[in-house]
């Protein structure tokens, strides 16, 4: 098994959460036969933060300045879960140093994301992007399900919203770069596909500089003109979240819950012969064939455990990673896209 020394770059939110299962990581070395951490260390320019996180989970050090750190520590890997705006900054400190995990979307801006690419390629180092759904078991079990099949997929309907960000923050942009990114790349996985085009709208809220809802149509051409009909939205109250998508294919309806890992599996309707009576004709429409599947919870299927241990094996075993820089600088361009689709109130081809 390989040592590595890890570094958490943002303390934050979310960052913690990257603390939390790196922490357990440390702690339980049976949980990957490749890799155990040996040192973990924290950065924040928040000392009172890093001292909370610290103080919380099993780290080795922390420092409240990147390039401190990166003087001090021989790292392997970097996490940066910062907010999104200065993703492409502090990524261009550390890749001279380490491998990189950039919290999802990669950058704010294409020429931002592709520079990111270019000091990659420049320094040979791996990067990952978190698009943690990738690894949430439920779009697993669809993805196995849809390849089991082996139908082609119709039309892609997908429904993410959510209160936005605490007290207003507007560091990680708005409901595209925060929401959508989500679903436009699971559209992308499960399609094994780039949309050719988007239309698209947006709303505003009261106070906030940026899209708090976008609804947005992507045309697929080269998959025989499949559209994915992708929600987000942050017009909802304090307690309202839902993650959902639905996909259809020639005999199926497959919907899943994203948070609840449940799938529903509809096949159409049984076989029922009617007297022509009422409730026979509306019975002969209700009574599909349906199968609901609720999937096994736990820790070691935690989608964020999943998706940290998988990028740590890419770096012992020198090979891409599941989401690597190229996927999120799609993903990007396609929300990126949607979001000039509704300023220009028009189609926007995807190049």
């Amino acid at each position: 098994m390989k040592p590595l020394v890890v570094a958490v770059i943002g303390t934050g939110r979310w960052g913690i959460n990257h603390v939390r299962v790196l922490s357990t990581l440390k702690t339980s070395k049976d949980i990957s036969d490749d890799f155990y951490i040996d040192r973990l260390v924290i950065v924040d320019k928040n000392v009172e933060r890093l001292k909370f996180v610290a103080s919380k989970y099993i780290v080795d050090g922390y420092y409240n300045d990147v390039e401190q750190m990166l003087k001090k520590e021989n790292i392997d890997a970097t996490f940066i879960i910062v907010p999104t705006i200065y993703h492409h900054i502090v990524a261009e400190k550390v890749l001279p140093y380490s491998h990189v995990f950039i919290e999802k979307p990669i950058a704010s801006t294409l020429e931002n994301a592709q520079r990111i690419l270019d000091l990659s390629k420049s320094y040979n180092r791996i990067v990952a992007v978190g698009h943690i759904e990738r690894f949430n078991p439920v779009v697993i079990a669809v993805k196995d399900y849809l390849k089991k099949i082996n139908e082609k997929i119709v039309h892609i309907l997908g429904l993410r919203i959510g209160p936005g960000p605490v007290g207003g923050k507007t560091e990680n942009l708005g409901v595209a770069h925060d929401l959508l990114i989500h679903d436009i790349d699971i559209t992308n996985m499960l399609l094994n596909s780039v949309p050719t085009s988007v239309f698209a709208r947006i709303g505003f809220s009261e106070n906030f500089p940026y899209e708090t809802e976008i609804d947005a149509i992507y045309e697929y051409s080269n998959k025989n003109d499949v559209f994915a009909y992708l929600r987000t939205s942050w017009k909802t109250g304090p307690k309202l979240k839902k993650r959902y998508m639905t996909i259809q294919t020639f005999t199926n309806v497959i919907s899943f819950d994203y948070i609840a890992q449940t799938i529903t599996m509809e096949r159409g309707l049984k076989d029922h012969k009617s007297s022509g009576e009422y409730i026979d004709v509306i019975s002969s429409y209700t009574s599909r064939n349906i199968e609901n599947i609720s999937l096994v919870s736990g820790r070691k299927y935690e989608p964020l455990l999943l998706e940290i241990k998988s990028f740590l094996e890419s770096i012992v075993d020198n090979k891409e990673p599941l989401v690597s820089a190229e996927t999120g600088f799609t993903a990007l361009k396609c929300i990126l896209a949607a979001l000039e689709s509704a300023k220009k109130k028009k189609m926007v081809e995807i190049g």
